[in-house]
């Protein structure tokens, strides 16, 4: 029996949201904070927005029944019936013509492992993934479109036969759903094995296009001709287009289509939540999370602080929880320090000490720590518009600093470490983190975060290849201290290095292979410096310039 939903009809010009045919973001950036995403049914279909989630509602259902996504049944007995619900969502709240998203989805954790599914791993693209496409593009003149494909999910064929509820508020009164489930046809959202099944799906057709898989990050394709290159970083159902040619991505537009209902919303504005800005369609390339960062400020009721000029004093010294000192909310804190860390995910390497530093206290936190948080938050505040900056160089190659601050942390003393790689002008890759080990001296430390710099040099000289970035010299790294780039070129003080274990001694291995070439940098031109330890004002402003840290040019403050 095939299912048909009973769909409320609403007048598309009643909607704002429902006159645009895409979800590209809207041109005007004027901010606004008033819409609610509702959690149940009931509250999406009692409040003011009730016609617009209606309508989303309703969007959703035609989707699903076009593609044919479930059929109705009896309800089978001795079979587990997956739970569903709707998920409701505003994208670009923060502009005057926000858009009003409804997905009917499965409760994947109601499904029965072995029995539901099997196979759940689908693959995303690495940040620095990310970052690389879009600094080659910058530096090579390339164009960059951003394609949607709709109802990605709904598009591959299930795996296994599942049984699922029927959608609340659509029952088919022939069909009481007590007496009646879903069986699912398609990888409905929600179900743990449908981004594992889309992205098979996605490479197959992928691949039968010309296209070869990179083996660094299996999200990123390349295909050549004698003439053009094209590139794809696919991030589950958006791809980020390359080309030289503005006609191949066209060309790709309509090749896609022949398996999927593709959208190409043109040169990429955003992406995973940062604002993307080009001044000319090949020009250099700024990245930014402004829309984000004031985002976070509003939902944590911090938009109105006074700015702060680093994120902490460098007086912070941060410990665990003692036994007189006050709890913070935990879910609270849990909640800020996991919004906050989404900006140096992406475009803030001047916020990754603060995040490793909080994210260390997540599961006891104390008052202090919610004031060093609220101080984060105020930093931002004054920050919100830092951006990378890509764009044609004269230093064609990656190149990184590392540096490491011994026996920083007070409760276990273990040493905290960072490095960044910069390439085409901006920042590609960075890290900041406690060291994994105690280090004995400050030179084992810095010993210890050579090592792991390295690992992101070889990375990244494999990525590039994939996707046809020459890298034809060793890539360079920079330390300040001088004993740990003698111990890793001549091996000298053995007798006291002779514990370290045998995985940190990975950068000899590598600077024998002439894969990494070590030197030494003063200690006021590192650029790791800030992923140690907090800077004084003065510092801290060295260190904006030292990561490459500019203002975006293109946004609208609040």
């Amino acid at each position: 029996m095939t299912y048909i939903p009973t769909i409320h009809k609403i007048n598309p010009a009643s909607s704002p949201s429902s006159s645009s045919s895409n979800d590209s973001p809207p041109t005007n950036y004027t901010p606004i904070y008033s819409p609610i995403e509702p959690n149940t049914l009931e509250e999406a279909l009692s409040g003011p927005d009730s016609h617009l989630w209606q309508a989303a509602n309703d969007k959703e259902m035609q989707s699903l029944f076009k593609n044919n996504t479930f059929n109705i049944v009896p309800r089978p007995p001795d079979q587990n019936i997956v739970s569903t619900k709707f998920v409701w969502k505003i994208k670009f709240p923060e502009t005057t013509n926000p858009i009003y998203k409804s997905r009917f989805v499965a409760r994947g954790f109601s499904q029965v492992p072995g029995q539901d599914f099997t196979e759940t791993f689908a693959p995303v693209p690495r940040s620095t993934s990310i970052r690389l496409l879009l600094s080659h593009a910058a530096a090579n003149h390339l164009h960059v479109n951003h394609f949607n494909i709709e109802t990605a999910f709904l598009i591959a064929d299930l795996d296994k036969v599942i049984y699922a509820e029927q959608p609340k508020g659509y029952h088919d009164p022939r069909y009481p759903p007590e007496n009646y489930v879903l069986q699912l046809n398609k990888g409905l959202y929600g179900l743990k094995q449908s981004v594992y099944l889309w992205f098979n799906h996605m490479k197959d057709s992928i691949t039968s296009l010309g296209f070869k898989q990179s083996d660094a990050d299996q999200s990123m394709f390349i295909r050549q001709t004698d003439t053009d290159t094209t590139i794809l970083g696919v991030y589950v159902d958006d791809f980020l287009v390359l080309s030289n040619s503005i006609q191949q991505i066209h060309d790709l537009e309509s090749e896609l289509s022949q398996f999927y209902t593709v959208r190409n919303l043109g040169p990429v504005k955003r992406f995973l939540g940062m604002d993307i800005y080009r001044p000319t369609p090949t020009g250099p390339i700024y990245l930014s999370q402004s829309t984000y960062a004031r985002k976070i400020l509003h939902r944590f009721g911090m938009q109105n602080c006074n700015p702060a000029k680093t994120p902490f004093p460098d007086t912070t010294q941060l410990h665990k929880r003692l036994d007189n000192e006050e709890p913070a909310d935990e879910t609270l804190y849990r909640e800020m320090i996991g919004s906050i860390g989404y900006l140096p995910t992406y475009t803030r390497p001047d916020l990754a000490f603060a995040v490793s530093k909080l994210s260390q206290y997540l599961s006891n936190p104390s008052v202090l720590h919610m004031q060093a948080t609220k101080h984060v938050l105020r930093y931002i505040k004054g920050t919100l518009d830092y951006a990378l900056y890509y764009g044609p160089s004269s230093e064609p190659h990656p190149y990184g600093f590392c540096d490491s601050s011994h026996a920083a942390d007070p409760d276990d003393r273990k040493s905290h470490a960072g490095h960044i790689f910069f390439f085409n002008h901006g920042g590609i890759v960075w890290e900041s983190g406690k060291e994994s080990v105690v280090a004995i001296s400050s030179m084992e430390s810095e010993y210890m975060e050579l090592s792991e710099a390295a690992k992101e040099a070889i990375f990244l000289r494999k990525l590039s290849a994939s996707i046809d970035i020459p890298i034809n010299k060793p890539t360079l790294i920079l330390t300040d201290s001088q004993s740990s780039l003698n111990h890793v070129k001549n091996n000298v003080k053995h007798a006291r290095t002779k514990h370290i274990d045998t995985r940190f001694h990975y950068i000899r291995e590598v600077y024998m292979a002439n894969q990494v070439d070590l030197q030494h940098v003063p200690a006021v031109d590192q650029a790791a410096d800030i992923f140690t330890k907090p800077l004084a004002l003065t510092k801290h402003a060295e260190a904006i310039k030292l990561l490459k840290l500019v203002q975006f040019p293109s946004v609208s403050r609040i």
